[in-house]
């Protein structure tokens, strides 16, 4: 289990530390409210939604889900987003919902705004107290909203969206009690949080708090070309962030051995902010898109590859596993998250393997793929059978939206 920076041995320190700390942060916090009280929020809200970023992402597009749901039914909606975003791919997604957005990031993002983060702790707090008709707060895994829950009033009842075990398993922990529920999107997750409490000695009601509901996408009408799994070359895809855990660099250490073992054979597409993650000397073997935001043109790169290789350390979904799936698309993937249980096992690849194994297992998966058509076609027709099938979104909305009694 990863440990985080701030780890304390037992659930009482974590509720101490956060009591000393509130009465420390008491005279900004006060400011705040009186700022808040000064400037009220323009119009009463039915509820309000935390998140961190609307840049690319599979957390980013399941938080869009979410407003495009909750908005469907009750449009009279606040989203407050906190952190910079490295680009904008899902902010249209959350204004074209008809709610209002809000974004503080420049106010309250790093460690040198954080005085006037807590002012504005104390700020929104007040102005959700003077919100006469707001039912609840919705926290997307977002860090200001776990340090402004302990400052609502009771009548505001707080949700939260973890997507996985991470830095913020750790931060939520002296917050826990003020949710009505957690919820994340598979049982791993779960019990690793049960783990992580029950270890510290956590109470019984704060424990048993998180539940899971599986994340989905949008199962249109997408046909697959039969044709296009003889085409070549044979067309390998990632699409994602460039981020640490998704180790990009290991397809691109991929692209380069195959381009050694068999030239001209294979080529690897890369969508997404993610040059940064490839060393340049290997960026020669890689067709690098940048950041694709119309929906038309992933969904025309995802048609036209054969594979999506996904090696990433740590997921919750991903959802891009699902979109592949439904696109006909083999996918080789390290077993976290849940998508992958929905692969046949030789779609798999172990995630505690050493890099270089892995490199060579990968290697192996894709070379028989390639001159065996027939095996590439009838994995790809089944996968986008099974993604038809099993990863629907509207169960995950109608989750939320029930959750929310809305």
């Amino acid at each position: 289990m990863q440990l985080h920076p701030l780890q304390l041995p037992s659930y009482t320190w974590y509720i101490t530390k956060r009591k000393i700390e509130s009465v420390l942060l008491w005279p900004l916090i006060a400011i705040g409210r009186c700022w808040g009280f000064l400037q009220p929020l323009p119009k009463q809200y039915e509820g309000v939604l935390f998140f961190p970023f609307y840049h690319t992402g599979g957390a980013e597009k399941v938080h869009s889900q979410i407003v495009q749901a909750l908005a469907a039914v009750q449009p009279n909606l606040l989203v407050v987003f906190t952190r910079r975003s490295v680009d904008t791919t899902f902010l249209s997604a959350f204004e074209v919902s008809g709610i209002d957005v809000i974004d503080i990031s420049r106010k309250v993002d790093g460690f040198k705004n954080l005085a006037v983060n807590v002012l504005y702790r104390g700020k929104i707090a007040q102005q959700l107290s003077q919100q006469r008709r707001c039912k609840w707060v919705f926290n997307g895994q977002c860090n200001f909203a776990y340090k402004l829950s302990i400052w609502l009033p009771k009548r505001i009842k707080q949700y939260e969206l973890i997507h996985s075990f991470n830095s913020f398993s750790w931060i939520r922990i002296p917050y826990i009690e003020c949710y009505e529920v957690s919820v994340t999107v598979n049982q791993d997750i779960v019990d690793k949080h049960s783990a992580q409490l029950n270890a510290r000695k956590a109470p019984y009601q704060v424990v048993n708090r998180l539940t899971f509901k599986h994340t989905g996408i949008e199962v249109q009408a997408v046909s697959v070309n039969s044709n296009k799994y003889v085409a070549t070359p044979l067309r390998v895809l990632y699409v994602g962030r460039g981020t640490e855990e998704k180790r990009v660099h290991l397809n691109a250490k991929l692209a380069a051995k195959l381009a050694a073992i068999a030239p001209n054979t294979f080529e690897f597409h890369f969508a997404g902010d993610v040059a940064h993650a490839i060393p340049i000397s290997l960026q020669k073997y890689c067709v690098l898109h940048g950041d694709i935001k119309e929906k038309q043109q992933l969904n025309s790169l995802y048609s036209d590859c054969h594979v999506l290789l996904m090696l990433s350390s740590t997921e919750s979904g991903p959802l891009v596993t699902m979109e592949a799936m439904l696109s006909g698309l083999v996918v080789i993937s390290t077993n976290v998250g849940f998508a992958y249980k929905s692969l046949d096992a030789d779609q798999v690849v172990d995630v505690s393997t050493n890099d270089d194994a892995l490199i060579e297992s990968v290697t192996s998966k894709l070379l028989v793929l390639n001159n065996d058509r027939m095996r590439l076609k009838t994995i790809g027709l089944k996968n986008h059978e099974v993604a038809k099938t099993t990863f629907d979104e509207n169960g995950f909305k109608n989750f939320i939206v029930g959750l929310l009694n809305i």
